[in-house]
């Protein structure tokens, strides 16, 4: 289920799959900043709040636990 935005981003962590992109999200509730991971890599990334694939994945993307995000997923 897509997580959407709004207030309910300052309360938590989220971790979001969007495999249209092959990415991951996590959001930092704390720090309030998205971290992205394609597929098949380690390293995460910061972006920004207007980054295009981060708004879509809060739109259409799934939620997933942190061990799926963790686990993250190979490149198809």
């Amino acid at each position: 289920m897509a997580v959407g935005k709004g207030p309910h981003l300052a309360e938590r962590d989220y971790f979001i799959d969007y495999p249209i992109e092959e990415v991951m999200f996590r959001w930092d509730h704390e720090a309030g900043v998205a971290y992205r991971r394609f597929y098949g890599e380690a390293g995460l990334a910061a972006v920004e709040q207007a980054d295009r694939l981060w708004n879509e994945a809060l739109a259409y993307g799934d939620e997933v636990d942190e061990r799926a995000f963790r686990t993250g997923k190979p490149r198809a």
